[in-house]
């Protein structure tokens, strides 16, 4: 299969053991199905949001590190370097906006990207003003890049078949951010 624009029903049913009927009784459309997954998926991350960078009980720089080593943590689970399912999804989708249903998942992976960035400004904003994170930055230049790092280091682990490389960058994006 080649990511979501790749695979059929047929592709999915076959490679799932599904029987057609059971699929089409829980999900109307290979669409419905994704949008199921991508929901799944932004509730773990919702999760992990909430027990990291919203625990205002913990410093702004302990909830950044505990954020970034969940989501490591939950990269390596994985077993392989898969990427980020989301920036996978991303990648997959089509260039052209025709295609409504297309546009439905951009809007929910937009609607994701804008939820990190912006609950991350805030644990940033906070840190620079309590004299946790540099000030050579400013809170929303932290934030977006914090998402365009994790991405791209998801993006490059792949490509090059090595885990090791989201757990250095990470460290190096530490650096940039946190005062010592």
């Amino acid at each position: 299969m080649h990511g979501y624009q790749g695979a059929s029903v047929d592709d999915i049913i076959r490679m799932t053991g599904v029987a057609k009927s059971n699929f089409y009784y829980h999900f109307e459309s290979k669409e419905q199905l994704a949008v199921a997954v991508l929901e799944l998926r932004i509730e773990d991350l919702n999760s992990v949001i909430v027990d990291t960078f919203e625990n205002t009980e913990r410093s702004p720089s302990d909830r950044l590190v505990r954020f970034l080593s969940a989501i490591r943590e939950s990269h390596d689970e994985l077993g392989v370097v898969a990427g980020c399912p989301f920036g996978n999804f991303a990648a997959s989708l089509p260039i052209s906006i025709e295609n409504s249903q297309c546009e439905r998942f951009r809007a929910i992976l937009s609607s994701l990207f804008n939820r990190l960035e912006s609950v991350s400004y805030d644990c940033f904003k906070e840190g620079i003003e309590r004299g946790y994170f540099k000030q050579d930055l400013t809170a929303s230049e932290m934030a977006s890049l914090l998402v365009t790092t994790l991405e791209g280091l998801f993006i490059l682990a792949k490509a090059h078949q090595d885990p090791k490389l989201v757990q250095r960058g990470l460290e190096i994006f530490l650096k940039i951010v946190i005062l010592k």
